[in-house]
């Protein structure tokens, strides 16, 4: 997996509307990739109504999946089924992800496309959340609630911390400013997110503006996810359906 794999300004090479089928299995497949979401939590940001469509990129064969005048919510980095959240996403449910803090200044140059490095990690009191390694992680700024990039742990927390926080901590997917950002809309979610740096912004959003959209910040989950198993006690969700990745063919 190549990381900051939105470097160079997107050019759709084909598009279909997602049919309600295909729309069910997309949204059993991110409860499964993403097992903290709530059926509530789901239906916010993958609803059943309305117009969805896939996007296939050129090139990269990344396939976005966007619900018609509402930035991409989703993306399948390679067409194999391999789902992201867009950052649009993460700022209206950052609690999908478990999220690593950094200082300002690092946001630099991961707006630059660079990785995070282990030495720009703050470690919590409580130590770093229990990933492992090729976990998908969002990261954030010290004093702001927003994700500003999306990726892979290039390691896990253990070995992270055994290996003294030397090294590269995450590799970066999508990132504050990249093209995936200018292609949904070049939104922010508050007035920490700066042209060169993110800053410190005090205070949760009760509303994000994604693309134009303003949309209500989805509340944090009080059931511990389940949207994976409701969905499976839902007779009209497991139809007989071709997987993500065939929805992007």
């Amino acid at each position: 997996m190549a990381s900051a794999s939105f470097r160079k300004e997107l050019v759709v090479s084909a598009q279909a509307p997602v049919g309600k089928k295909d729309l069910k299995t997309l949204r059993k497949d991110v409860a499964n990739a993403f097992p903290r979401l709530s059926l509530e939590q789901l239906d916010a940001v993958l609803p059943l109504t309305g117009e969805w469509n896939s996007l296939k990129l050129k090139t990269s064969g990344t396939v976005l999946y966007q619900l018609a005048g509402k930035p991409p919510a989703f993306f399948d980095l390679e067409g194999r089924g391999d789902l992201y959240p867009s950052l649009f996403t993460l700022w209206a449910l950052p609690e999908m992800l478990d999220t690593l803090e950094t200082h300002a200044p690092v946001s630099r140059p991961l707006l630059k496309g660079a990785d995070l490095m282990l030495p720009g990690v703050v470690v919590p009191e409580g130590g770093l959340p229990p990933f492992a390694a090729g976990a998908k992680l969002a990261v954030r700024v010290t004093g702001n609630a927003s994700p500003v990039a999306v990726g892979v742990a290039a390691l896990s927390a253990a070995d992270a911390l055994s290996g003294g926080m030397k090294g590269k901590a995450m590799l970066v997917t999508h990132v504050f400013r990249d093209a995936l950002w200018s292609f949904g809309g070049r939104s922010t979610p508050n007035a920490g997110f700066k042209a060169e740096e993110v800053e410190a912004c005090e205070g949760a959003p009760t509303q994000v503006d994604v693309g134009g959209v303003t949309v209500a910040a989805v509340p944090a989950s009080s059931g511990g996810g389940g949207a994976a198993a409701a969905l499976l006690d839902d007779e009209t969700e497991i139809d007989s359906v071709p997987s993500a990745a065939a929805v992007a063919a």
